[in-house]
């Protein structure tokens, strides 16, 4: 498992380090140049300051003022003085033991002795020669001292660094903290949404999208709840009446009374099984219930699928039914969805048209949409009532028809699935057209 501070710590504290690494070592190189610098002046200095006083100087052998007994110089401020005669003699030299040779070259200038490098600066004076020369590790040791004191205290305050990041970014952490245990306290029935308030900015898309999803997922529960209350009470009515036609097929003496009560009973299975089919088609087009993928899809070829099963039912009726298709018909859609909508429709329509009427299906694009009409010479809805003809298990006239109410409200979930508009057109004497126009 990932631990956001466990994994802040590590890096930070990885990039802490190396920066200080790098920092010392620029340090270092940095200040060896300043170093070489402000000895090389120094060296300079002493030079010129021999030179004005070499007249009143007192030389005696080869040494001055008691030469150093020194072999090596390791201090960054000790050099090695030379005077040399004209004829190449050493008259002076401030560390005897150090024999360091007379350089051909003037000036300043890096040379190579005993495997190392020296720095020397040689200035021709009348009496001969005077050089000043210092080993570059002397400096050196000098120079890493340095870097080594300023790269200790930022090595050291490290771990004050990763304390401080420790206990800051647990502090930061608490309002996630807080949200889990919020979520921990509520009940599987609780979908209020989470408290935003003193939310870091950081966190508050995250707990924006989760109260969404609290409320999508309310949406969801609400539905469910409420399809199982309408499913319950309207398979109540059905069932009850399967029971009584039951009885009565039980108690039926003669043929015709039993062939009768037979009848009453198969269209009562009838009912209850096309109550059953539309309540679980309503359920699966709920939010949130399997969505599919959309794809072009051509809205004849679904109307003559359609129009070739319900052909039976229509003929049964004595209806006049077709289709009339023109113009392109292909939208973007999920075309089992839609053979639901168009199902419906034309059943709809079927169910509420008198014997020798007729349903008509068209479809047609006109302004960049596509059109469908299905039209019957039904019995018409009443203005009064088109505003409620989508809700659940409505039903116009209930006591004409075999509907169950709830084909026009899959047809209005199938419609906003699509981004269809439908318009009714009606009179309760020239029947109905429900128009949906696709996009």
């Amino acid at each position: 498992m990932i631990s956001i501070r466990r994994y802040l710590l590590k890096y930070l504290i990885s990039v802490l380090t190396l920066g200080s690494l790098v920092i010392a070592y620029f340090i270092f190189f940095h200040a060896r140049d300043e170093i070489n610098e402000l000895y090389d002046n120094n060296m300079v200095d002493i030079a010129a300051t021999l030179e004005s006083q070499m007249s009143v100087m007192p030389f005696a052998g080869k040494g001055l003022l008691g030469p150093s007994q020194r072999v090596k110089l390791n201090r960054e401020e000790e050099f090695l003085v030379e005077v040399w005669s004209k004829e190449g003699e050493s008259i002076y030299r401030s560390h005897e033991h150090i024999h360091f040779p007379l350089q051909s070259g003037r000036g300043q200038f890096i040379t190579q002795y005993d495997g190392k490098d020296w720095r020397v600066y040689s200035l021709d004076v009348p009496q001969g020669v005077i050089q000043v020369s210092q080993p570059q590790h002397a400096r050196d040791i000098f120079t890493r001292q340095m870097a080594l004191q300023l790269l200790i205290p930022m090595i050291a305050q490290i771990p004050l660094i990763g304390l401080f990041i420790w206990l800051t970014v647990g502090r930061s952490l608490q309002p996630l903290s807080k949200i889990s245990s919020a979520i921990h306290a509520r009940s599987a029935s609780s979908m209020e949404p989470i408290d935003s308030e003193d939310i870091p900015v950081e966190v508050l898309p995250m707990v924006q999208a989760l109260n969404a999803l609290l409320e999508r997922l309310e949406a969801a529960l609400q539905a469910q709840q409420r399809f199982t209350a309408d499913a319950a009470h309207e398979l109540r009515t059905p069932l009850t009446a399967l029971q009584l036609q039951l009885n009565l097929l039980a108690r039926s003496k003669s043929a015709e009374s039993r062939e009768t009560a037979i009848g009453k009973l198969q269209t009562g299975i009838d009912r209850a099984t096309h109550l059953v089919q539309q309540l679980l088609t309503l359920a699966r087009l709920e939010p949130e219930a399997i969505t599919r993928a959309h794809k072009v899809v051509s809205l004849t070829e679904i109307a003559k699928t359609v129009v070739e099963q319900q052909a039976q039912q229509a003929a049964v009726k004595n209806i006049d039914f077709g289709l009339n298709a023109s113009g392109t018909s292909k939208i973007t859609g999920d075309a089992e969805s839609l053979r639901i909508l168009i199902g419906n429709l034309v059943d709809n329509a079927i169910r509420y048209t008198p014997e020798g009427g007729k349903v008509d299906v068209e479809l047609y694009s006109a302004e960049g949409k596509v059109t469908l009409n299905v039209t019957d010479t039904g019995i018409g809805i009443p203005e009064t009532e088109r505003g409620r003809i989508f809700e659940r298990f409505y039903r116009v006239n209930a006591q004409q028809g075999d509907g169950t109410g709830l084909g026009l409200s899959i047809v209005s979930h199938i419609a906003k699935q699509h981004d269809a508009t439908v318009e009714i057109i009606s009179n309760l004497k020239g029947g109905t057209t429900f128009r949906i126009a696709f996009k």
